[in-house]
């Protein structure tokens, strides 16, 4: 599959550079050929070298599915909130007095959101210590996805944590897109 969409970052989310596997099951592939298409079926099986239980692998797949998508909502929610703030920023422009002082405001908490959810600052390699939500919800994608066995149950118990977390910053944005913002930009 293709690897999850993530949160801006100058810095590139290793762990998530690579999509899951598919899973197994019957695939319908088609060939086009200048005017001729050619199809035909790919069954794809599980690998013979797996010794984990059917059910370790189906809650691996269910942890793996669940982090992948909570990586393209942060990405999503991120992207709104980055939008809301170029949007605030083009009209701080030609803001005047009160209205400024607001935008300037809205401004500053759009980029406190973005830097909750993703390291802001590049580092040689990487590295810059700066651990966000988008890295530590990559941390377990990249875990589970390298292990085929049963996740451990501290993943599944941080996901849920980490869905929370993006739940909140999507309601943060949408009120302020709601409430706040709507009479600020033209």
């Amino acid at each position: 599959m293709d690897p999850p969409k993530v949160p801006k970052s100058p810095n590139i989310l290793g762990e998530a550079a690579f999509g899951p596997d598919y899973p197994a099951g019957k695939y319908g592939v088609r060939l086009v050929k200048g005017n001729e298409t050619y199809t035909t079926d790919l069954i794809l099986h599980d690998s013979p070298d797996w010794k984990h239980p059917e059910a370790d692998r189906k809650l691996q797949r269910e942890t793996l599915m669940r982090a992948y998508d909570l990586l393209e909502e942060l990405a999503a929610v991120d992207q709104k909130i980055l939008d809301a703030r170029d949007a605030l920023k083009n009209q701080e422009l030609t803001a005047r007095s009160s209205a400024l002082k607001k935008i300037k405001s809205l401004i500053a908490v759009c980029d406190e959101m973005h830097e909750k959810i993703s390291a802001t600052q590049s580092g040689e390699g990487g590295i810059t210590g700066q651990v966000r939500l988008r890295e530590n919800i990559g941390e377990i994608y990249g875990a589970v996805a390298g292990y085929p066995g049963k996740p451990a149950d501290l993943q599944i118990k941080a996901l849920d944590n980490y869905a929370r977390q993006v739940k909140d910053f999507g309601s943060r944005i949408d009120m302020l897109l709601k409430k706040d913002i709507p009479g600020l930009i033209r």
